[in-house]
């Protein structure tokens, strides 16, 4: 809804121009990125822009966890992959850093049968597949917008414990020998 949300902004003065965005919008036609004839697709979180190849179609949907994906069998990624597809580049992780790893018991338990579950869903495409690792670890001072919170918080665990928690998933990548792709250092 991007008329209505820009009408609402103090510093848009020409409402009607918004309108007229809204009434655009809702005349046109919505593709998926997957549906483009893109032989590689980049799907994941909010970012898998950063790890998506050039001239690959990319689904994004903030928020999508790899705790999430394991436990639906990867449906979402599933729903995505067409006969066209050559390779995929998967980016999940940085929300379960964020906001979930710091906060169950055996966390290096739960990374290592993530990374085997996901690791095995790779396998099974029968494409080449890359691993996005996650992105490094935000400071604590940096403003979220209060969608990336998680049961009011912006973040859980130290920062130290976030940065060994994405080490570990990262570490776990090369032990299972995926093809890791990485932001430089």
């Amino acid at each position: 809804e991007y008329g209505e949300q820009l009408k609402k902004r103090k510093d848009v003065e020409d409402k009607a121009w918004c309108d007229a965005i809204t009434q655009k919008l809702a005349e046109s036609k919505s593709i998926v990125g997957s549906d483009l004839s893109h032989d590689w697709l980049s799907i994941g979180d909010s970012h898998v822009c950063a790890y998506a190849r050039e001239n690959s179609s990319v689904v994004k949907q903030d928020g999508t966890t790899l705790f999430g994906q394991v436990k639906e069998d990867f449906a979402y990624i599933k729903s995505h992959i067409k006969p066209h597809h050559k390779g995929i580049t998967i980016s999940l992780g940085n929300i379960d850093v964020r906001h979930h790893l710091c906060r169950v018991e055996n966390s290096i338990s739960t990374i290592s049968n993530m990374m085997q579950s996901l690791s095995d869903f790779g396998t099974s495409l029968g494409i080449e597949v890359e691993y996005a690792a996650p992105w490094p670890i935000e400071f604590e001072e940096r403003k979220l917008p209060k969608t990336g919170y998680y049961k009011g918080r912006p973040f859980w665990g130290t920062r130290e414990e976030r940065i060994e928690a994405a080490k570990s998933i990262e570490a776990w990548m090369y032990v299972k020998n995926m093809n890791v792709v990485k932001c430089p250092k």
